[in-house]
């Protein structure tokens, strides 16, 4: 950001000023709004340039050699330079200059005004800025690569969160999931259907995680409700369409299993129920899920990543978790498991 006085502080706009006309027209725009402490994205959205930046088309009349010719900075010496302003020459969409559709003689005119103390540039300037800023402001919509902000907060990100029903800021800031992660599956998100190798590859890239799969059709058992229930000569008696024997049942119809190989032992702590990935994994899954089910996360170390067992140790001694009994060579090889969803 600028100082209190705006002066040019940084490398960039020392550049800048002393060799403006080597910079394109829409880098320049960028690294003074940067500079004048303003944020891009929420200037980009206004109708009228920003205070401290003014734009101003050169009026000479000789072939220009890029569209900015020079970036003065002003400043009013009786105000403590806090109305600092630059003003940015440019050849483009200028009432006067050589890009100018008017006559030669209104042109050659403003030249020679430019030079004296007339006010025909500074009355066509009037027009030109305002002109310039929203052509600034068109190239600038479509561009995502350059409004994007990190998180992916910036306004475009915002209409692309709404295609899978998180537009608004506020419930994305409610959960701890990297939404920003999940620009590149916008459009799969958005369908209809959640296919198994479509939600382990959006928890793959969320996380970044090498290897992930998911494997369905586990077997649960479910207690039946009591309501179901036989109860011999009451009720739930007919065979072969509601009786049944004992108060539970084996099903595989709801319940599925996050498989994750390839981890090293730190990255293996962070899906622990005490590390920080795990709330934010189940967060991911129930969003991506339309109807809930219940699934387990296994979690298989790479090779020669498997801790050492030692008692009292915070990290290598959690017993179900972290530890791990027997020969180097079997060390490991059973995954870890833990029930995220019942």
């Amino acid at each position: 950001m600028a100082t209190p006085h705006r002066q040019p502080t940084t490398a960039l706009v020392e550049s800048l000023l002393q060799d403006g006309h080597s910079y394109a027209f829409f880098r320049v725009v960028e690294i003074l709004l940067r500079d004048l402490g303003h944020d891009v994205e929420e200037r980009a959205l206004e109708k009228q340039a920003p205070k401290g930046l003014r734009f101003r088309v050169a009026p000479h009349l000789g072939f220009p050699a890029g569209d900015v010719v020079s970036v003065i900075c002003e400043s009013d010496e009786d105000k403590d330079d806090e109305d600092a302003c630059y003003n940015v020459f440019v050849t483009f969409l200028g009432l006067h200059g050589t890009s100018s559709p008017l006559p030669s003689h209104f042109l050659e005119t403003a030249a020679w005004s430019s030079t004296e103390e007339g006010v025909q540039t500074a009355f066509n300037d009037f027009f030109s800025d305002r002109l310039i800023w929203l052509f600034y402001l068109i190239w600038r919509k479509y561009r995502y690569y350059i409004r994007y902000s990190p998180d992916a907060t910036d306004q475009f990100s915002g209409w692309m969160f709404s295609l899978i029903g998180i537009g608004s800021s506020d419930a994305r800031q409610r959960g701890s999931v990297p939404w920003s992660r999940l620009l590149t599956y916008l459009g799969v998100i958005a369908a209809r259907t959640r296919s198994a190798p479509m939600i382990a590859g959006v928890i793959a890239h969320a996380f970044g995680l090498k290897a992930v799969s998911i494997r369905e059709l586990e077997m649960r058992t479910v207690m039946i409700p009591e309501s179901q229930l036989c109860s011999g000569g009451i009720m739930n008696c007919t065979l072969g369409e509601d009786m049944s024997i004992g108060d539970r049942i084996a099903d595989v119809s709801a319940k599925f299993t996050i498989v994750v190989r390839d981890l090293d032992f730190k990255r293996c702590r962070d899906f622990l129920p005490s590390g920080n990935d795990f709330e934010r994994l189940r967060e991911l899954v129930d969003f991506l899920l339309k109807d809930q089910m219940a699934y387990d996360i296994e979690m298989h170390l790479s090779e020669r990543e498997t801790p050492e067992f030692e008692l009292g140790h915070i990290d290598r001694g959690r017993l179900g978790w972290t530890t791990f009994l027997g020969s180097s060579g079997q060390q490991g090889r059973t995954p870890i498991v833990l029930s995220a969803r019942t």
